[in-house]
């Protein structure tokens, strides 16, 4: 089977998971990945200003999307839950394989969309687009900084937030 039938197979797989997941290939003809996330910020942010603060609120926009929240990476799949400020990225292991670098790239997207309220959830799959994995960002960002991620204060603090467990 070639790279390319292989990758329709494990795109179409990816998206029997979850339907919303959209194709980075694709996503040009509709908006990318970058598009979509910065107008559901701007938009989630635009909600909480007068008429008067707009031009000046356009300008943080676009600094806060220069320098905070624009990824480096690119995702095979995703889909950006406006409503439930959630970003969902989807990885087929076969295309872009989880490196140490794109992990602190999706590490450092995480402490960003957080700062801003937001969730990234992280699903890697096979080759094939099958046994997906959820990848813990939150529990990888406190292993960064070096926290004992099985202490009782983090295990209290995952509880608390009622976080999926790392497997999923």
């Amino acid at each position: 089977m070639s790279n390319s039938l292989v990758y329709d197979l494990a795109v179409a797989n990816v998206r029997r998971f979850d339907r919303r997941a959209v194709d980075v290939r694709h996503s040009k003809r509709l908006q990318s990945f970058p598009q979509t996330l910065k107008r559901a910020l701007v938009t989630e942010h635009a909600r909480h200003i007068t008429d008067a603060e707009r031009a000046a609120h356009a300008e943080q926009m676009e600094w806060s999307w220069r320098e905070l929240w624009r990824p480096s990476f690119v995702p095979d799949l995703w889909y950006v839950d406006a409503e439930k400020r959630v970003v969902h990225i989807f990885e087929i292991e076969d295309t872009s394989p989880l490196t140490s670098i794109k992990l602190s790239k999706l590490v450092d997207f995480w402490w960003s969309m957080d700062n801003e309220c937001w969730d990234v959830q992280c699903t890697v799959f096979d080759r094939y687009g099958l046994q997906p994995r959820r990848i813990n960002l939150q529990r990888a960002a406190f292993l960064d900084m070096g926290a004992d991620t099985n202490s009782e204060g983090y295990q209290a603090a995952i509880e608390f937030l009622r976080l999926p467990p790392d497997n999923e």
